[in-house]
């Protein structure tokens, strides 16, 4: 059965809180939980975060050719609800691969109905000759095209779309061989709707910090929950469904682990404000790309303590540097109505 969590990163939140009264993670308690990350990261990283990577190189990995470059344009606000609206884009770096030139990642963003979502095909699979992109790709067709049978069904408002219904009807639907994380968030009132399984997620930042990171969920180290048409996959009771208050000024991060792996909550903090800061930062997808781009740097370093060294650690194996993964990114912003 699937959970209905609503809970900051590092503590539980009483549902009966109203948004004015929800704890969230301050300035300064960031500072003092980073610190211990802080000596060692910034003498690994590159010191200008908002430099623009190359993504065609000579480096060992390469030819690295970003395929999706999404920015949702003008849309009609006359159907979202409370006092918020949601504008997305989005940026999407896949690994090089001849026989896979799309990747395993999939994404979406719909526009009107205020919805975004990411899938990640496990790549397990491809040792057994099976491309888990295609099992992405179809999820997060299906899961938009259940999104806009549910439009048909309520034509008043977008607030009633039902994300769990959205992936039951994506899962039920997808026959593709392979499995996939996947993460859909939705803005109603106020108020962020996500459903998650496994390890891609989204973060919401705050005045430029991070107040609240979805969990990941994984049956193991490195093995997270996947939906899937094989015995060992699993369906979406699993889901974990997420409910937070935003307000207008925040900035979404969604992204597939590539992203997460790859980059610590605090230097995600630092590339978004330096983007934001910046006037030829302020569309979402021009954010995400820097985003991924920062990702992909420091997925193909050898030598930096990354979110993945320490998570190898703590299973109890060596690893340094980064995870070379395809990236999925899309920043969504709220703004006022």
């Amino acid at each position: 059965m699937a959970t209905e969590i609503v809970h900051n990163k590092k503590r539980h939140i009483d549902e009966s809180e109203s948004a004015d009264d929800t704890e969230i993670l301050t300035k300064n308690q960031r500072l003092i939980e980073k610190s211990e990350l802080d000596f060692i990261q910034f003498l690994l990283c590159p010191q200008d975060l908002t430099t623009s990577l190359d993504v065609i190189t000579d480096d060992p990995i390469p030819n690295i050719v970003p395929i999706f470059n999404f920015c949702s344009q003008e849309q009609d606000t006359t159907n979202c609800s409370g006092s918020t609206s949601m504008v997305a884009g989005s940026f999407y770096i896949p690994k090089t691969n001849e026989e896979k030139p799309l990747g395993e990642d999939a994404h979406f963003i719909c526009a009107e109905e205020q919805i975004i979502g990411v899938a990640d095909g496990v790549g397990g699979w491809a040792k057994k000759g099976i491309d888990s992109g295609k099992y992405s790709r179809e999820l997060m067709e299906n899961a938009e095209s259940s999104i806009q049978k549910q439009k048909q069904q309520d034509k008043s408002s977008t607030a009633d779309i039902d994300l769990m219904k959205v992936l039951n009807e994506a899962f039920l639907n997808t026959k593709a061989m392979g499995s996939s994380t996947a993460c859909m968030l939705s803005l109603a009132n106020d108020t962020l709707h996500a459903v998650n399984v496994g390890d891609s997620g989204f973060v919401v930042i705050r005045d430029g910090v991070i107040v609240y990171k979805s969990e990941i969920q994984q049956s193991r180290f490195n093995c997270p929950f996947q939906l899937g048409n094989s015995k060992n996959s699993n369906d979406p009771s699993v889901a974990e469904k997420i409910s937070f208050p935003v307000k207008a000024g925040d900035i979404i991060v969604m992204g597939t682990d590539g992203l997460f792996d790859n980059v610590h909550d605090f230097e995600l903090e630092l590339v978004v404000n330096n983007g934001v800061d910046s006037w030829e930062s302020d569309a979402p997808h021009t954010l995400a790309w820097r985003i991924a781009q920062y990702a992909l740097e420091n997925s193909k370093n050898t030598e930096l303590y990354t979110p993945f060294a320490r998570e190898c650690s703590k299973a109890g194996f060596e690893q340094r540097g980064g995870k070379y993964d395809d990236i999925t990114v899309i920043v969504a912003h709220i703004w006022p109505l």
